[in-house]
Protein backbone atom coordinates (compact mmCIF):
# COMPACT_ATOMS: atom_id res chain seq x y z
CA UNK A 1 0.00 0.00 0.00
CA UNK A 2 1.32 3.43 -0.92
CA UNK A 3 1.48 6.22 1.61
CA UNK A 4 -0.81 9.04 0.64
CA UNK A 5 0.71 12.27 -0.58
CA UNK A 6 -0.65 14.18 2.41
CA UNK A 7 0.83 11.82 5.01
CA UNK A 8 4.23 11.71 3.29
CA UNK A 9 4.29 15.48 3.06
CA UNK A 10 3.37 15.86 6.73
CA UNK A 11 6.05 13.34 7.72
CA UNK A 12 8.70 15.18 5.71
CA UNK A 13 7.65 18.54 7.15
CA UNK A 14 7.72 17.29 10.74
CA UNK A 15 10.99 15.38 10.37
CA UNK A 16 12.78 18.17 8.58
CA UNK A 17 11.25 20.81 10.85
CA UNK A 18 14.27 20.70 13.09
CA UNK A 19 16.35 21.92 10.17
CA UNK A 20 14.22 25.02 9.61
CA UNK A 21 15.88 27.13 12.26
CA UNK A 22 19.26 26.86 10.51
CA UNK A 23 18.28 26.90 6.86
CA UNK A 24 16.64 29.30 4.49
CA UNK A 25 12.97 28.49 3.99
CA UNK A 26 13.41 28.42 0.24
CA UNK A 27 16.08 25.73 0.20
CA UNK A 28 14.37 23.69 2.95
CA UNK A 29 11.04 23.79 1.16
CA UNK A 30 12.73 22.82 -2.08
CA UNK A 31 14.41 19.87 -0.31
CA UNK A 32 11.04 18.64 0.98
CA UNK A 33 9.57 18.99 -2.49
CA UNK A 34 12.52 17.19 -4.12
CA UNK A 35 12.51 14.28 -1.64
CA UNK A 36 8.78 13.82 -2.12
CA UNK A 37 9.02 14.07 -5.92
CA UNK A 38 11.95 11.65 -6.01
CA UNK A 39 9.98 9.10 -3.97
CA UNK A 40 6.89 9.53 -6.17
CA UNK A 41 8.99 8.98 -9.28
CA UNK A 42 10.38 5.76 -7.77
CA UNK A 43 6.91 4.53 -6.77
CA UNK A 44 5.56 5.06 -10.28
CA UNK A 45 8.63 3.61 -12.06
CA UNK A 46 9.54 7.00 -13.54
CA UNK A 47 13.25 6.36 -13.22
CA UNK A 48 14.29 8.84 -15.91
CA UNK A 49 12.60 11.59 -13.89
CA UNK A 50 14.00 10.31 -10.57
CA UNK A 51 17.48 10.35 -12.10
CA UNK A 52 17.23 14.12 -12.54
CA UNK A 53 17.71 14.36 -8.77
CA UNK A 54 20.92 12.28 -8.85
CA UNK A 55 24.22 14.16 -9.18
CA UNK A 56 25.24 14.15 -12.88
CA UNK A 57 28.43 12.16 -12.26
CA UNK A 58 26.40 9.21 -10.87
CA UNK A 59 23.20 9.49 -12.89
CA UNK A 60 23.91 7.00 -15.71
CA UNK A 61 25.36 4.39 -13.35
CA UNK A 62 22.27 4.67 -11.15
CA UNK A 63 19.90 4.28 -14.12
CA UNK A 64 21.81 1.23 -15.36
CA UNK A 65 21.69 -0.41 -11.92
CA UNK A 66 17.93 0.14 -11.56
CA UNK A 67 17.33 -1.20 -15.07
CA UNK A 68 19.54 -4.28 -14.68
CA UNK A 69 18.00 -5.25 -11.36
CA UNK A 70 14.43 -4.62 -12.60
CA UNK A 71 13.51 -3.00 -9.27
CA UNK A 72 10.01 -1.71 -8.49
CA UNK A 73 9.06 0.20 -5.34
CA UNK A 74 5.78 -0.37 -3.53
CA UNK A 75 6.12 1.94 -0.50
CA UNK A 76 8.56 4.56 0.72
CA UNK A 77 8.51 6.28 4.10
CA UNK A 78 10.87 8.98 5.35
CA UNK A 79 12.14 7.88 8.78
CA UNK A 80 14.51 10.69 9.76
CA UNK A 81 16.74 13.47 8.51
CA UNK A 82 19.61 15.56 9.79
CA UNK A 83 22.33 17.84 8.54
CA UNK A 84 25.52 16.10 7.42
CA UNK A 85 27.44 18.27 9.90
CA UNK A 86 26.11 20.92 12.30
CA UNK A 87 27.70 23.76 10.35
CA UNK A 88 26.58 22.67 6.88
CA UNK A 89 22.98 23.55 6.04
CA UNK A 90 23.57 22.65 2.37
CA UNK A 91 23.87 18.92 3.08
CA UNK A 92 21.12 16.76 4.59
CA UNK A 93 21.00 13.00 5.16
CA UNK A 94 17.51 11.53 4.71
CA UNK A 95 16.83 8.02 5.99
CA UNK A 96 13.92 6.16 4.43
CA UNK A 97 12.36 2.74 4.66
CA UNK A 98 11.52 1.29 1.27
CA UNK A 99 9.51 -1.72 0.23
CA UNK A 100 10.50 -3.02 -3.17
CA UNK A 101 10.55 -6.10 -5.37
CA UNK A 102 12.44 -7.30 -8.38
CA UNK A 103 10.77 -8.49 -11.56
CA UNK A 104 12.62 -11.79 -11.19
CA UNK A 105 11.46 -12.26 -7.57
CA UNK A 106 8.04 -10.82 -6.82
CA UNK A 107 8.32 -11.10 -3.02
CA UNK A 108 8.39 -7.75 -1.19
CA UNK A 109 11.70 -6.78 0.40
CA UNK A 110 12.16 -4.05 3.01
CA UNK A 111 15.32 -1.95 3.19
CA UNK A 112 16.42 1.14 5.04
CA UNK A 113 18.29 3.60 2.88
CA UNK A 114 20.35 6.66 3.64
CA UNK A 115 20.40 9.34 0.97
CA UNK A 116 22.71 12.34 1.13
CA UNK A 117 21.27 15.46 -0.51
CA UNK A 118 23.42 18.52 -1.24
CA UNK A 119 22.16 21.90 -2.32
CA UNK A 120 23.77 23.05 -5.55
CA UNK A 121 24.04 26.83 -5.28
CA UNK A 122 24.69 27.27 -9.01
CA UNK A 123 21.74 25.16 -10.14
CA UNK A 124 19.56 26.28 -7.19
CA UNK A 125 18.37 22.74 -6.48
CA UNK A 126 19.02 19.73 -4.25
CA UNK A 127 20.82 16.70 -5.70
CA UNK A 128 21.49 13.23 -4.33
CA UNK A 129 25.24 12.77 -4.02
CA UNK A 130 25.28 9.44 -2.18
CA UNK A 131 22.93 6.52 -1.45
CA UNK A 132 23.45 3.54 0.82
Amino acid sequence: MRISFVWRTLAIISILGMCACHSSNRSLSSLMRDVDSYHKDLLFDRYEYAARRIAPASRMKWLEAISQQDIHFSEIEVVSSDYCTPNNQNCVIVQSQMQWYSGSSPSIQTSKTETTWEYDEDAKKWLIVEQN
